[in-house]
C-alpha cells in the first residue's frame, strides 16, 4: 500500500447478536449475520485500528408455491394461537421488568396477527380453557421465548415470500426474535448459574424441535417441500442459537 491506505493486519470473525447494531434501522437486510473485523493500521501511523466488513448470509433459496398459500396460513393461526397464550402465561411468571414491558407489547402484536388471520381465513382459532404452563424459571423461559419466535422467524420468511403484503408481521418476529436474543446475551454474560440453565435449556429444546418441526409441516400439501424445508429450517435456527452461544459450533 502507498500514500495513507489502511493495511489489513490481523483479521477474526464474530457474531452480531442484533443486525440492527451495525446497520442503519432504515437500510435493515436479513441475510446480514456476521461481521469481520480486521484491524488496520495506516503506513504514516502507530496506531492500529478495528474495521467492520459485513458478512453476507445467503438467503433461503426454497420458495413455496401458491397451492401452499392455505396450508400456511392456516399453520400460522394457531401458532400465532399458541404465541398469544404464551406470551400471556409469561408475563404471570418473574421475570426482569424491561421483559415484562416488552412482553406487553409482545401481546398486543400477537392479538394483531392472530385477528389479522382469522380475518383472512375466515373463521377464529380455537379458544383454551387456561393458559399453557411455561418454565418459572426466567434463563430456561427466554430460552424457550427465543427457540419459539425463531421458528416463526423462519416461517415468517417463507410467508412473505407467497404475501409480500403481510411484511409486516416478518418485522415484528424480527424484532421479537432481535428481544430475546439480546436477553440471553445478558443472561450468558451474567450469573454462571442461570448462564449453565439457559445452555442446557437450549439443548433440551433443540432435541425436541424436530418432532415440532413435523408437526409445523403436517398438512400433506407441504409432502414434496417438508425435506428441504425441515433441513433449511433446522440449519438456520441452530445457527442462530450457536451465535447467541447455547449451542456448541
Amino acid at each position: 500500500m502507498r500514500g495513507g491506505q489502511a493495511r489489513p493486519y490481523i483479521g477474526s470473525v464474530v457474531a452480531v447478536r442484533s443486525v440492527s447494531a451495525v446497520i442503519d434501522s432504515g437500510n435493515r437486510c436479513p441475510h446480514f449475520s456476521w461481521a469481520r473485523f480486521i484491524w488496520t493500521r495506516r503506513n504514516d501511523s502507530r496506531t492500529m485500528r478495528p474495521t467492520m466488513v459485513i458478512m453476507p448470509q445467503a438467503p433461503n433459496p426454497l420458495r413455496l408455491p401458491l397451492s401452499c398459500e392455505s396450508a400456511l396460513l392456516e399453520r400460522f393461526l394457531k401458532a400465532e394461537a399458541m404465541a398469544l397464550w404464551a406470551v400471556r402465561a409469561s408475563q404471570l411468571q418473574d421475570v426482569p421488568a424491561n421483559v415484562h414491558t416488552f412482553l406487553r407489547r409482545h401481546e398486543a402484536d400477537e392479538r394483531k396477527h392472530l385477528a389479522q388471520f382469522e380475518t383472512l381465513l375466515g373463521h377464529r382459532s380455537a379458544e383454551r380453557d387456561r393458559l399453557p404452563s411455561v418454565p418459572r424459571q426466567w434463563p430456561a423461559l427466554a430460552v424457550q421465548l427465543f427457540g419459539y419466535e425463531a421458528l416463526g422467524l423462519e416461517f415468517a420468511l417463507l410467508l412473505a415470500e407467497l404475501r409480500p403484503d403481510l411484511s409486516a408481521i416478518l418485522d415484528d418476529e424480527r424484532r421479537h426474535v432481535g428481544f430475546f436474543e439480546r436477553e440471553i446475551g445478558k443472561i450468558l454474560s451474567g450469573d454462571r448459574a442461570m448462564a449453565i440453565q439457559a445452555i442446557a435449556s437450549a439443548k433440551a429444546w433443540w432435541r425436541k424441535l424436530p418432532r415440532t418441526l413435523d408437526r409445523y409441516l403436517g398438512d400433506p400439501v407441504f409432502d414434496p417441500f417438508r425435506p428441504a424445508l425441515t433441513a433449511g429450517i433446522l440449519a438456520a435456527i441452530q445457527r442462530r442459537l450457536v451465535q447467541a452461544g447455547l449451542l456448541a459450533a
